[in-house]
């Protein structure tokens, strides 16, 4: 699908810094003609680039083509080929922060809106002629785990412009750091494999302070790694299974090897990172190290450095060990991920104390903890993100097994938990009431008729004119 750009300002409260283009997509097969109004749905990126929309088939795809929605996905500023910058100084970075990243989804949806319109015609976003005047709120935002948080935040900051936000596995609760994410992953994985994770971390740390550090290290494919590094990495390496719903992916060969001894067990988590973790990873185990973290050549696949910056600046959120029963190492701390951030991003001569970059929890929970009745949260019963999500409005737990982070946007299946089915069905519900007037008759869709598809290519490529 062909990438499409939006003008943005580099500083929506400093326009004299200029613009950027943000990159955006968009699927039009399911608007239909001769409608009086196009339901819009915007799905938001997170911390990584984004390489299109939603996949044909998934959830989100379902919801636009059971609506005759047009299905609009935009790229996050500062990940992908929307990074206003060559280098991704500490200077520069100030620029990705929450209040311009709000402020991006707020003049997308603004000027979009206006351009699909226009290219349209009367009625088809604004009040029709013949005195009938739709609900003036026509986006719908959605958006996974962070871009769950931003599809909320965006419908409490925009509320004249979104209908509605679907926060799926939403981190919303600002918090400096949440050791609960390691209780809530033990759960989980059940009492066998979490002793398992807990001997995993405890034989590594052993390794790491004895003679086969180095060995160690090759064991894992980490020799580029310091020993708090690779703490992280294998932490990261054995809970992303639990988060997605693939328990037994990690917790089988690690329970088979539980009773072989600390070498076959740490042997059998190595393989699992090597193996199944890092070759996930655009840039494998370089993305936990802080010399690759500290680079600021900026590049498209790079992600690592600016999604450090967001939780160094403002997120926080640091999966530090429990206190009591912890799976990961107990040396990953707070100290332990203050000292990257100034590592990373600290210029020389800073002051120690006044030039750290790190996040104030309790200045975003005064900001960003307000939602209206237009947002559904949904959490999965077993994300262990789940312990950072939403604590008013009533969230929609999806309680079965296997449903773990963002489950209800993958593509519906035949066989999937009743729960699942329900939970999507209610989704659907409350979206057609966001939406609701805003098609009165019916029409073909642009699959049909290459008319419609034609004139909203006309709005985009209106605004891809606006922005050269």
């Amino acid at each position: 699908m062909a990438d499409r750009f939006f003008r943005q300002p580099i500083d929506h409260f400093r326009p004299s810094l200029g613009t950027f283009d943000q990159r955006y997509y968009v699927r039009d097969s399911y608007v239909r003609a001769g409608a009086t109004a196009t339901p819009l749905i915007l799905f938001l990126g997170g911390e990584a680039t984004l390489d299109g929309p939603p996949a044909p088939g998934s959830f989100v795809d379902v919801l636009a083509r059971r609506h005759n929605a047009l299905l609009v996905a935009l790229e996050h500023r500062f990940y992908g080929r929307s990074i206003p910058f060559d280098e991704l100084t500490t200077r520069n970075l100030r620029l990705l922060s929450l209040k311009q990243i709000l402020a991006d989804v707020g003049a997308f949806c603004e000027g979009y809106a206006k351009a699909v319109s226009t290219a349209l015609g009367p009625g088809a976003l604004l009040p029709d002629p013949s005195g009938w005047a739709p609900p003036p709120s026509r986006w719908v935002v959605v958006g996974g785990s962070y871009a769950g948080a931003l599809a909320a935040w965006s419908a409490a900051r925009h509320p004249s412009l979104v209908a509605g936000a679907i926060a799926s596995s939403a981190v919303v609760a600002p918090a400096l750091e949440v050791p609960e994410f390691d209780l809530a992953a033990g759960r989980v994985a059940g009492a066998p494999c979490a002793a398992a994770m807990r001997a995993v971390s405890r034989a590594l740390d052993a390794a790491l302070a004895g003679d086969a550090s180095e060995r160690t290290r090759r064991l894992f494919g980490a020799r580029q790694l310091s020993d708090g590094e690779l703490r992280l990495a294998v932490a990261d390496a054995l809970s992303a299974p639990l988060m997605f719903g693939r328990r037994g992916e990690v917790c089988e060969p690690l329970v088979r090897a539980s009773g072989g001894g600390a070498a076959r067990l740490l042997a059998a988590a190595a393989n699992h990172t090597r193996s199944r973790f890092l070759p996930t990873l655009a840039y494998g185990a370089d993305e936990y190290s802080l010399a690759f973290l500290s680079d600021t050549a900026a590049h498209p696949r790079k992600s690592a450095r600016q999604w450090l910056w967001q939780r160094c600046s403002e997120l926080g959120l640091w999966q530090t060990a429990a206190a009591r029963m912890p799976l990961r190492s107990p040396k990953l701390t707070l100290p332990y991920f203050r000292s990257a951030c100034v590592a990373a991003f600290a210029s020389p001569g800073d002051d120690e104390e006044k030039g750290v970059v790190w996040p104030d929890a309790d200045a975003l929970r005064k900001r960003y903890t307000e939602f209206g009745a237009n947002v559904v949260f949904t959490y999965g019963s077993e994300d262990p993100w789940r312990t950072a999500g939403a604590a008013t409005g009533h969230p929609l737990v999806i309680d079965c097994d296997g449903c773990a982070h963002c489950a209800e946007l993958g593509a519906p299946a035949d066989d999937d938990p009743p729960q699942l089915a329900a939970a999507r069905d209610a989704i659907d519900a409350q979206l057609g009431e966001w939406l609701r007037g805003t098609e009165t008759r019916p029409g073909s869709t642009a699959e049909d008729d290459p008319t419609v598809a034609a004139v909203l290519r006309m709005a985009g490529e209106a605004l891809a004119e606006s922005a050269s």
